[in-house]
């Protein structure tokens, strides 16, 4: 496992009872939320210009719910507005997201939590 990797699995191990904890500042959602600690790809949106598939990169996702994600990311975004792919190929869905919410890790504050909130689902193909 790649130190970077070993960062971010300590960061979730970390984290995970503050997030669980309906009181913690980290647990926003008003939805249920899951753990998702997968690696995802997403890209900058500015709401008009579909990314590129080139424009995607890997970003650790920590948790999910029917309202949102978030992710961490190795410094505060400077994109409001993002595109998810959610899945693997061939069994890819898109969704944009808004950044609603950023926080240092509370460790390794290198590290910056990103809550998005789902605006939109475009499916299994972005559109031109």
């Amino acid at each position: 496992m790649s130190s970077e990797l070993r960062v971010i699995d300590e960061t979730f191990a970390e984290t995970a009872p503050l997030a669980e904890n309906p009181d913690s500042p980290l647990n926003r959602r008003g939805s249920t939320r899951h753990a998702f600690r997968v690696i995802q790809r997403i890209a900058p949106y500015d709401g008009t210009k579909m990314p590129a598939a080139a424009d995607f990169c890997p970003a650790a996702c920590r948790n999910i719910s029917t309202q949102g994600f978030s992710f961490l990311w190795p410094e505060v975004p400077s994109f409001k507005h993002l595109i998810l792919a959610l899945g693997e190929r061939p069994q890819v869905t898109y969704v944009a997201a808004e950044v609603a919410r950023t926080s240092p890790m509370p460790r390794d504050r290198k590290w910056t939590l990103v809550g998005c909130r789902f605006l939109r689902r475009f499916g299994n193909h972005l559109p031109s």
